[in-house]
């Protein structure tokens, strides 16, 4: 029993150590594969071979070549095949004994056979503006794809020696030198040989000595302390990057370019500009040019002078005021503008005038310039209103009615501080001095008029009118000779009617006269010329005392 337990567990530790071996014979691989072919330059209708460097691919690893996406040659890193053009061949790597076996794909080839390539070259300069004697590298680029070129460069059409390379540099000290890059390539046989190609000719330029200036100006040599200056510089022969340095009085105030604002100048301040050359241009130049100088004139700020006075400071309620405004160094067209309590009044002008004032109200006035030396705005004295209140009389109707020889009964009410009150015209009434007298008996429209004066001198007044109506009475004749009395033929003035029609017809049932104007009455003229003596008859229509009337009757026309 004891040999079989030994011969067991040697077995079984065999068996681990199989086990333990296989699985150290697999690992992680991270496979590539590239693809290469020759000849390097291929030419139509040839069979290149390709060779397939494969990395990382474990134990024997599978080769499969595609050519246009079909399976071709086999399972061997080395393939040949007739191509076309446009051909693609690409090989696929799988991998085994790995611990993660797939399968990778090569870079892709695209025939392209080298005859069909037109070469082109192309090349540029480091710089193409110097000064004398600078050094200008050249470089040629390969634009066409073309394989195994040679290069020539040319100055100024002459070939230069062994310069078999895409770099070349060169000092020259001639201006308008040119540079030019040949390209040469290789071709199939069949093709006849080498071509050829020619860069663009690069042209180096190099600028003529520079004789640099710069001269200032401003528009406002002559300006207001505190006023904004703007300078102009124009700079000759500096180049394309120069740099200014303004001055004032020799010190250095701004490097702002050609333009230059300051509103800090005094009077007598001197202006001038440094013009520092472009470094690229300044071959053998002077560094540095200075300007003119311009001497500024600088004037003092003026002030206005303002005062306002009114026609009166202290009113009544209502009462009209004049304000009139003096201005000294006010500048010219100055602009003006009148305030109540702050708020903009009035208008542009040196007077103003407002009969609505309220007491302590506050008037001032604002002077504003844009020419001459003066300040932007300039406020006068404050005018303090006082104003008392007016007496307010109430009445409790503006028009009476009566009839012809009654009396009316006036009524009226007053607010404030009293001093006197009357009525006029004083021998109308009973009472003159009541605020509520009787009139007298009468016969005419008048007007009654009541006048109050407060403590403080207001004075109010109103009007009543008193319109007195008569009954409604037509004469039988009148006399139409122009004495003056009894002329024309009318409803008496004073009647309460509201005509429609006032008609007069003669015997024969002429119309010799119509109106619907209460106030117009036949004077005698029918057709242009007196109209005959005798009876006529006359019609009114209209409304009296809420009544529709007519009425009918005879007048004599008497001469």
């Amino acid at each position: 029993m004891k040999t079989k337990t030994k011969s067991n567990s040697y077995l079984f530790f065999l068996l681990l150590l199989i086990i333990s071996f296989q699985s150290s014979g697999q690992s992680n691989c991270n496979p590539s594969i590239n693809i290469t072919h020759l000849p390097s330059s291929l030419c139509s209708g040839r069979t290149p071979s390709f060779t397939a460097t494969a990395f990382n691919a474990g134990n024997n690893p599978i080769y499969k070549w595609k050519k246009n996406g079909v399976a071709a040659g086999t399972n061997s890193p080395n393939y040949s095949t007739f191509l076309s053009v446009n051909d693609q061949v690409v090989c696929e790597l799988s991998t085994t004994g790995c611990s993660n076996n797939t399968t990778v794909v090569s870079n892709r080839f695209l025939f392209e056979p080298i005859d069909n390539l037109t070469p082109e070259v192309t090349t540029v300069a480091s710089q193409q503006i110097i000064c004398a004697g600078t050094t200008v590298v050249f470089t040629a680029t390969n634009k066409s794809g073309n394989t195994n070129m040679s290069y020539q460069w040319f100055v100024n059409g002459n070939s230069i020696a062994g310069t078999n390379s895409t770099i070349f540099s060169t000092n020259t000290s001639i201006d308008s030198t040119v540079v030019q890059c040949m390209m040469t390539v290789p071709q199939c046989p069949n093709s006849g040989g080498s071509t050829k190609d020619y860069s663009d000719p690069i042209v180096i330029r190099i600028p003529p000595l520079l004789k640099p200036g710069v001269v200032i100006t401003t528009a406002t040599p002559v300006v207001c302390k505190g006023s904004p200056v703007n300078f102009s510089a124009i700079a000759v022969q500096a180049g394309n990057n120069s740099a200014y340095e303004w001055k004032i009085n020799n010190i250095t105030a701004s490097a702002t370019g050609p333009s230059f604002i300051t509103s800090v100048l005094t009077d007598g301040d001197m202006v001038s500009c440094r013009l520092n050359i472009d470094p690229s241009s300044n071959c053998n130049t002077p560094a540095s040019a200075t300007s003119n100088i311009i001497a500024m004139k600088i004037k003092e700020l003026l002030s206005p002078s303002i005062i306002i006075t009114a026609s009166k400071e202290e009113i009544c309620s209502g009462s009209p005021v004049v304000f009139t405004a003096s201005v000294a160094e006010g500048g010219i067209n100055p602009s003006y503008q009148w305030q109540l309590n702050g708020i903009n009044a009035g208008t542009n002008s040196l007077m103003y005038s407002n009969s609505l004032l309220g007491n302590r109200d506050n008037i001032s006035f604002v002077v504003t310039t844009s020419s001459g030396c003066n300040n932007a705005s300039s406020t006068s004295n404050v005018i303090t209103m006082v104003v008392n209140e007016t007496p307010v009389i109430t009445i409790s109707t503006d028009s009476l009615t009566i009839w012809a020889g009654e009396q009316a009964q006036l009524q009226c009410f007053v607010s404030g501080d009293l001093a006197s009150y009357s009525w006029t015209p004083a021998s109308k009434l009973t009472d003159p001095f009541s605020l509520m007298p009787m009139t007298t008996p009468l016969m005419t429209n008048i007007t009654y008029q009541v006048t109050v004066v407060s403590t403080k001198s207001c004075i109010a007044s109103k009007e009543v009118q008193v319109k007195v109506l008569h009954k409604l009475y037509i004469p039988n004749s009148f006399t139409p000779n122009k004495d003056g009395i009894n002329d024309v033929f009318r409803i008496p003035p004073g009647a309460p009617l509201e005509l429609k029609d006032f008609s007069i017809y003669d015997r024969w049932g002429n119309r010799v006269f119509f109106s619907n104007d209460v106030n117009l009455g036949w004077d005698g003229i029918y057709k242009g010329s007196n109209a005959i003596t005798g009876a006529y008859i006359y019609l009114i229509r209209g409304r009296y005392e809420n009544q529709e009337i007519i009425l009918k009757g005879h007048a004599i026309l008497i001469r």
